[in-house]
């Protein structure tokens, strides 16, 4: 399948529009945080950047997915709408570990 040329332009200026115009006031990938959510992650991971925020049921309970990166790490937190953190996901090697949880 081959674009016209508009739809080619078009396409490329939409992509690079949203490369560099960042993501602000909470909205990504079509969910709102919540201000009181917002503030729990910002004070909970104040160098992260907010990459994607999801929702999912979990338990009967709505909860925000939201995926962090700062530095090379990523993380996932599960956050209500009232600011209550569920869970926090992140992967570690093995060798940052506690030596006392390494030895388990």
């Amino acid at each position: 399948m081959t674009f016209p040329t508009c739809c080619k332009k078009r396409l490329a200026s939409l992509l690079l529009a949203g490369l560099f115009s960042g993501l602000s006031a909470g909205a990504y990938s079509g969910y709102q945080l919540p201000p009181t959510a917002a503030k729990v992650i910002h004070a909970n991971f104040p160098k992260a950047r907010i990459t994607h925020v999801g929702r999912e049921r979990e338990h009967g309970a709505w909860y925000y997915e939201v995926v962090l990166h700062e530095g090379k790490r990523r993380y996932e937190v599960e956050i209500t709408d009232e600011g209550v953190i569920g869970e926090i996901e992140a992967k570690i090697k093995f060798t940052d570990m506690p030596p006392e949880i390494r030895a388990y």
